[in-house]
């Protein structure tokens, strides 16, 4: 029986794959589905080959995952640990002139070409994978940890992940449809090298009647180092695939991060003393980022404290007026007027403040 012996290439692309990371890796193959856990360290020493025969597992379709997992558990989304790699499949269906799938590497130069040649960028992969067809392999320099507390956290950095693979497909199938390039999901899987990439007609027999499966094709997995690809830090991939955020976004963040220590409680049961704090707080959103989205509503009750302070109408109009002006994204004057001019006055409870400034209670306390 063969067995896996890798060269100094598939050494480094291992080493470099789970490099600098922990959990569980988890190893399959064609005959057993179901797989084994192994730490990460296990794959980064120099006897590689011989750990993965050690576990008895065959040539045929051999897989290691994109992912380590926090628990021997299962290889789903929910038991990540960290992110190792991004990887983008490019399952083509050009053929050459005897009708046969193209050689991979051939897809590889012609993808090049036509990227030059129409001007399209992607980030280079640091390694192609391939024996069917090429598999783009983004390693990362420090591997996404989904070691998460916060859910919402976790989600959105898988979504943001999703979208650095999903953008890159789509620059590729821009080119030409026939590209068909996809993502591969976190919990999906690159192949060993040297193992084996065996692909399967079923046929049908109407004498036995049963489904017989035929080999059509065995293609010997190999990688390929990009000369002027890298390991990639993951932000600056990021900064390399996604679009440029918009003016307003660092605003919006600094806004979600802030927890301002102006208190809106009023301790001292004084009107006056609590409008000029609520006046004060307005101020203080303002100044740290709440901008778009919250303009018209602060306006509003900018304009609603002062006239309950006991300032005439158009020096209320006039306050607000400097008021909106100091929005990073100012209203168009008359506009806002028209919206933030109350019809009568509202006396706010603190609860309700808080909801239409959506704030939370630890971000409303006072220092």
């Amino acid at each position: 029986m063969k067995k896996l012996s890798f060269s100094n290439e598939e050494h480094s692309y291992i080493n470099s794959l789970y490099n600098n990371t922990n959990g569980f890796v988890k190893i399959m193959c064609g005959h057993n589905r179901k797989g084994i856990f192994t730490q990460a360290p296990a794959l980064c020493n120099e006897k590689k080959d011989i750990y993965f025969n050690s576990k008895h597992l065959d040539l045929q379709n051999t897989m290691m995952s994109m992912s380590t997992y926090i628990s021997k558990g299962s290889a789903c989304e929910k038991n990540i640990n960290t992110v190792c790699c991004l990887a983008v499949d490019v399952d083509y269906t050009f053929v050459n002139k005897n009708g046969q799938k193209a050689e991979p590497l051939l897809i590889w130069e012609m993808l090049k070409r036509e990227l030059i040649e129409y001007e399209i960028t992607i980030p280079m992969p640091t390694y192609i994978e391939y024996g069917h067809r090429p598999r783009l392999v983004y390693l990362l320099k420090s591997p996404v940890c989904l070691r998460i507390k916060d859910s919402n956290k976790r989600k959105s950095t898988i979504t943001w992940l999703k979208r650095i693979m999903t953008i890159i497909a789509e620059n590729i199938n821009s080119l030409n449809p026939a590209y068909n390039a996809e993502i591969q999901n976190l919990t999906k899987f690159v192949r060993v090298p040297g193992s084996y990439n065996i692909k399967y007609d079923q046929e049908y027999c109407k004498a036995d009647n049963r489904y017989y499966f035929k080999c059509n094709g065995k293609y010997i997995i190999s990688v390929k180092e990009i000369p002027n690809g890298k390991i990639w830090d993951i932000k600056e991939l990021s900064d390399f695939v996604l679009p440029i955020l918009p003016t307003w976004y660092h605003s919006y963040k600094n806004k979600k991060e802030y927890k301002p220590l102006i208190s809106i409680k009023n301790k001292n049961h004084n009107l006056a003393n609590m409008l000029q704090n609520r006046l004060a707080f307005l101020e203080c959103l303002q100044d740290k980022g709440w901008n778009i989205g919250y303009r018209e509503i602060m306006c509003f009750l900018y304009y609603n404290f002062s006239l309950q302070l006991g300032l005439s109408n158009e020096e209320a109009k006039r306050n607000t007026c400097m008021f909106n002006a100091r929005f990073k994204n100012p209203l168009n004057e008359k506009k806002m007027l028209s919206h933030a001019t109350p019809r009568k006055l509202y006396n706010y409870k603190n609860r309700t403040l808080m909801e239409l400034l959506g704030l939370t209670e630890l971000e409303a306390k006072g220092s």
